[in-house]
């Protein structure tokens, strides 16, 4: 019960705040990995593009159809399968980064799932954003994880960094792991990075794995966050250009 709330509420989230100005594009992909080629996702969608757009997974297959929220993308089957023929049914899917959650500097990309299957097999789902600190801001940084929901299955997470900014780019960072059901979980995983000097994208994978007619629910967050040294050197100067504001004032 604990993990459906978690998913509702961030569902939820992703509908109050209103639409705002583009960035770039936010990709979520499902794949039931007993459907087809591996790597070709049965489900891609971009944020605010058609059916048709490419990605490193093939084209999108979905239309965006989540009332043109920029940062958000919604998915969603029902009670039916995900595609045909698959035992995979999506209550809800969704992906969520800029503007619509985070920072551009600080990135964020978010990832909330509620499904079921009629029998075991592995859903495999990834986030993907681009342009991170397109300004090319130099800081100290790491990546904080967290995922939290329910399980009847396994699942696991892994978070990708990539300095060359490109969708689903980079390889799984070492630091992140996996839970096995039924339970409850709510785990937190910290990755360093190291110096960023440029644009960078984010990318977050969960696998889902039912040995049987099972459900999982989840929501899982990956997030750029600065370095100790980084913030003392920044709240250093906001104080110095405080006291600067402040001699000026007083000057005149």
């Amino acid at each position: 019960m604990r993990g459906r709330f978690v998913v509702f509420a961030a569902l939820a989230a992703m509908f109050v705040l209103g639409a705002v100005s583009a960035d770039a594009a936010l990709v979520l992909s499902l794949d039931d990995t007993a459907m087809g080629q591996a790597g070709v996702a049965e489900v891609i969608i971009v944020d605010g593009s058609l059916a048709g757009t490419s990605t490193p997974f093939g084209l999108s297959t979905h239309d965006d159809a989540d009332g043109n929220v920029d940062g958000s993308i919604l998915f969603s089957t029902g009670t039916s399968p995900m595609v045909a023929g698959s035992s995979w049914k999506i209550t809800a899917a969704a992906g969520l980064s800029k503007p619509n959650l985070g920072e551009l500097v600080f990135g964020v990309v978010d990832m909330v799932l509620l499904a079921t299957s009629t029998s075991s097999g592995t859903l495999m789902l990834h986030t993907t954003d681009t342009d991170f600190n397109p300004d090319g801001v130099s800081f100290g940084g790491g990546l904080v994880a967290n995922i939290g929901g329910t399980t009847n299955g396994t699942v696991s997470f892994d978070a990708w960094f990539d300095a060359g900014n490109a969708e689903f780019g980079g390889s799984p960072l070492a630091g992140t792991g996996s839970v096995s059901g039924p339970v409850a979980f709510a785990e937190t995983f910290s990755i360093p990075v190291g110096q960023v000097s440029g644009p960078y994208s984010l990318t977050e994978r969960v696998v889902v794995t039912h040995t049987g007619a099972a459900g999982t629910s989840f929501n899982a967050e990956l997030k750029m966050v600065p370095e100790p040294a980084t913030i003392v050197i920044w709240s250093t100067l906001g104080l110095f250009g405080i006291a600067l504001a402040w001699r000026r004032r007083k000057a005149s």
